[in-house]
C-alpha cells in the first residue's frame, strides 16, 4: 500500500478486469464520445462479479500534487434481502463540480432505475486499495513487492488485478483454529490451547499477508513461527525479544484479537508454493525446581555506622546519623526526622557461594510493618560482578527519598536484579517499593535471572549481592518501620511443560488425534507421546538410560539380590509434565496373560535428565490370582489415559 494524500483527484484512464487480465479501458475525457460530462449515464451497465475496477489518478490533494497510489475497487459481496444481488458498474457523467467535467462510478444493480420496497435492505462488501503507481512511488523494504512493481512496467492496473487473484482469492488450510475469512486472513483461536492457530497458505499471499486471530486468551505474549526443514523457527525478519510485531484489540467478553503482519518466507516468490505457518504462547508454563532457602537473616544483631557500604563488610551498614537499628533480625526505624536519620539506606553486602547458588530465580520475602500510610519503603537489590579492596565504597548511604546511591565503583560491575540493567540506585528502580499501607504485612516477590544476559543470568554469576532497606517519610505524621523475617530463597526454572497439541504440532502434525497412528507401528500418538517416542516414526525400541534416557516402550527389569530371591520391576518412561497433562499410566501385573491385577505402589524416579520424560520404576514382585489359584506375577502392562 502507498500513502497519498487527497481529497479530490484527477484522472483520464479507468480500467476493468477480471483474474485473467484486462479487459476494457477508457480514457473518460476522449476527443470522441467523452465520458466525463453530460449529468447522465453513459455506456451500458458491466457486471462486476469477479471482476476489478482501477482508477489511474493523475493528481491529488486538489491537484496541487502528483498522485503516487492508484485506486482500486474490488467487489466482493451484495446482496438484497439476504439473496444475492449480482452487482454492475454504472458511469455518470458529471458536469458540476469544482473538476467538472467529470465522472461518478455508480456500484448498483443491473439497472439505474431499478425500484426497491420499504424495507429492502441492500448490503455489500467492496474492498478499497491503494497502491503504489509504480516502483519509484513505494519506499518499503518488501523485496518480493518491489520485484513485483518493477516487472510490471506501465501496466498500473496489474496490481488491483493481482489484489483479486492472488490475495483475495489466496488459498488457505486451517490445521488448527477456524477459518473465517482467507484475505484479510481471519482466523478463530483454538480455546484452551498452547497452540493458538496453525496454518499452511497453499497458494498466493503477495508480500506480507495480513492476519487477524479473534478469540484468544488476553494479555497473552505470543510468537509466530515458520515450519521450515522439519521443524518450527522463529518468524525471520522479526526480533521477537525487541519488537512488538503484533497489535491486540480487549473483546466485550473478556478476550482479545490480535493482528499481525506476516511476511511471505525469504526469496519465496512462487506465489504456487505453500508455506506454513503458526502462532503461539512466547512462553509455555514451567515446571520450577523446589525453592530453596538461600540465605536467612533472621539473627542479624548488629549494624555499623558509617556513609558508604564498603566491599569487606560482613554486617548490615547505616550512617551514623541514621536511626536504624538490628536486633535478633529486626530492622527498625522509628524516627520522623526528615533527612537522612530516618531516610538514609541500611544495607549488607553478601557473598556469593557460586557452589551453593546455582539458580536464576529468587525470592525476597519478609514480614513488615507502616504505622502510617504515607511513608514508603524501599529495598535495592544487586548483584556485584568482580572484586575490590575491603575498603572500597559501593553504597552510599546517606540518600534520602528512597535512593541508594551506587558509588560507581571501577572494580566492579553492577547490576539491579529487579530489571537486569545498571543503574544508579534511585528510588524509581528499586526492587520493592511499598506504601498506601499499615499495619502487619507479608510480602515475598521473585526476580527472574534468566533473562538479563549471559553471564549475569545465574546467582552463581554474582560474586557478591547488595541488599538494601531506605524510606521515604514526608507527609507522614507518625512513621515507623518495622522489618524481619528477611530470607533471600533461591530456585530454578523448570523446563517448559510441552502439551500434547504442542508436541504433535513441534513435529508438523497440526491437529492430529490421540488415537491416530501416522507412522503404522501399532502405538497410538497418545501412548508415543506418554512415551516420549516419535510419532512420525515406526519404532519397537524398548526404554533404555544410562547417562541419558532413550525414549521407548516399557522393558522389565529382572534382579537377582540372592542366589534365591529376583526381584521383577517395571521399567517405562514417562512425561515429566504427566499430572498437569492429566495422563495417568496404570500399571498391571498378571501370571497366565488372561488375569490380570493393578499394581498400586507408586513409581520410583531412576533417571531425570533434561529431557521431557523421566524413566521410572515399579517392583512386580507379588501373587497374582490366575484360574488355578495364586501365582507369582510373570507379565506385566502399561496402559495409559489423558483426561
Amino acid at each position: 500500500m502507498a500513502a497519498d494524500y487527497y481529497n479530490t483527484a484527477l484522472y483520464d484512464n479507468y480500467y476493468i478486469g477480471d483474474t485473467s487480465g484486462l479487459l476494457a479501458t477508457e480514457n473518460i475525457n476522449a476527443v470522441v464520445d467523452p465520458i466525463a460530462g453530460g449529468n447522465t449515464y453513459k455506456g451500458d451497465p458491466i457486471s462486476m462479479d469477479g471482476k476489478w475496477l482501477s482508477i489511474d489518478d493523475s493528481f491529488g490533494n486538489s491537484g496541487a500534487v502528483t498522485a503516487l497510489a492508484l485506486r482500486g475497487l474490488i467487489p466482493l459481496s451484495s446482496t438484497l434481502n439476504g439473496t444475492s444481488l449480482p452487482l454492475h458498474l454504472h458511469k455518470y457523467g458529471r458536469s458540476w463540480g469544482s473538476r467538472a467535467p467529470s465522472i461518478l462510478f455508480d456500484f448498483s444493480a443491473d439497472s439505474v432505475s431499478r425500484s426497491y420496497s420499504a424495507g429492502d435492505v441492500v448490503a455489500g462488501e467492496i474492498q478499497f486499495i491503494l497502491p503504489p503507481q509504480h516502483v519509484d512511488n513505494y519506499w518499503g523494504s518488501d523485496g518480493e513487492l518491489i520485484a513485483r512493481l518493477s516487472g510490471y512496467g506501465d501496466a498500473n492496473w496489474q496490481p488491483v488485478r493481482d489484489e483479486l487473484v492472488e490475495n483475495i482469492q489466496m488459498a488457505v488450510s486451517v490445521h488448527q483454529g477456524t477459518l473465517q475469512d482467507n484475505y484479510p486472513l481471519v482466523i478463530q483461536a483454538a480455546t484452551g490451547k498452547r497452540v493458538l492457530t496453525d496454518f499452511t497458505v497453499t497458494r498466493g499471499g503477495i508480500g506480507h499477508v495480513p492476519l487477524l486471530l479473534k478469540g484468544a486468551d488476553a494479555g497473552l505474549e505470543l510468537k509466530v513461527q515458520r515450519y521450515s526443514s522439519g521443524a518450527w523457527v522463529n518468524l525471520e525478519a522479526v526480533d521477537t525479544e525487541a519488537d512488538t510485531y503484533y497489535q491486540a484489540v480487549l473483546n466485550a467478553d473478556g478476550s482479545m484479537d490480535y493482528s499481525f503482519s506476516i511476511p511471505r518466507p525469504a526469496g519465496q516468490h512462487d506465489l504456487d508454493s505453500a508455506w506454513r505457518l503458526r502462532v503461539i504462547y512466547a512462553n509455555l508454563p514451567t515446571v520450577d525446581s523446589p525453592l530453596v532457602q538461600w540465605l536467612d537473616l533472621g539473627t542479624a544483631n548488629s549494624v555499623v555506622g558509617r556513609g558508604s557500604l564498603w566491599f569487606g563488610d560482613t554486617q548490615f551498614v547505616k550512617h551514623p546519623d541514621s536511626e536504624w537499628t538490628v536486633t535478633n533480625g529486626s530492622l527498625s526505624n522509628t524516627s520522623a526526622t526528615n533527612t537522612r536519620v530516618a531516610e538514609g539506606t541500611l544495607a549488607r553486602i553478601i557473598s556469593v557461594d557460586s557452589g551453593a547458588a546455582n539458580g536464576d530465580l529468587l525470592t525476597l520475602s519478609f514480614d513488615y510493618t507502616l504505622n502510617d500510610p504515607s511513608e514508603a519503603l524501599y529495598v535495592h537489590l544487586w548483584g556485584l560482578i568482580g572484586t575490590a579492596a575491603s575498603s572500597q565504597k559501593i553504597m552510599n548511604l546517606a540518600a534520602t527519598n528512597g535512593n541508594a546511591w551506587y558509588e560507581d565503583s571501577v572494580d566492579m560491575a553492577m547490576t539491579n536484579l529487579a530489571d537486569g540493567v545498571v543503574t544508579n540506585g534511585a528510588a524509581s528502580t528499586a526492587a520493592v517499593a511499598l506504601s498506601s499501607t499499615s499495619g502487619a504485612q507479608s510480602f515475598s516477590k521473585t526476580f527472574d535471572l534468566s533473562g538479563y544476559g549471559l553471564g549475569k543470568n545465574n546467582l552463581s554469576d554474582y560474586d557478591y549481592l547488595v541488599l538494601g532497606f531506605a524510606r521515604k517519610i514526608d507527609g507522614a505524621s507518625a512513621p515507623d518501620v518495622q522489618v524481619s523475617n528477611v530470607l533471600l530463597s533461591l530456585n530454578s526454572k523448570g523446563e517448559e511443560i510441552q502439551p500434547y497439541e504442542k508436541w504433535v504440532s513441534d513435529l508438523g502434525m497440526g491437529d492430529a488425534a490421540v488415537n491416530d497412528d501416522p507412522d503404522g507401528d501399532g502405538m497410538s500418538n497418545l501412548l508415543e507421546y506418554a512415551f516420549g517416542m516419535n510419532p512420525a516414526l515406526a519404532s519397537a525400541n524398548y526404554t533404555s538410560y544410562g547417562n541419558e534416557v532413550t525414549p521407548g516402550l516399557p522393558l522389565p527389569l529382572v534382579q537377582t539380590t540372592t542366589p534365591n530371591n529376583v526381584d521383577f520391576s517395571a521399567v517405562f518412561t514417562r512425561r515429566k509434565n504427566w499430572e498437569i497433562e492429566g495422563l495417568s499410566y496404570t500399571l498391571e501385573a498378571s501370571a497366565d496373560l488372561t488375569h490380570w491385577e493393578n499394581v498400586d505402589e507408586a513409581p520410583t524416579v531412576i533417571l531425570s535428565g533434561n529431557s521431557e520424560v523421566e524413566v521410572v520404576s515399579v517392583p512386580c514382585n507379588r501373587s497374582v490370582q490366575t484360574s488355578e489359584g495364586s501365582e507369582t506375577a510373570k507379565f506385566f502392562r502399561v496402559s495409559v489415559t489423558q483426561n
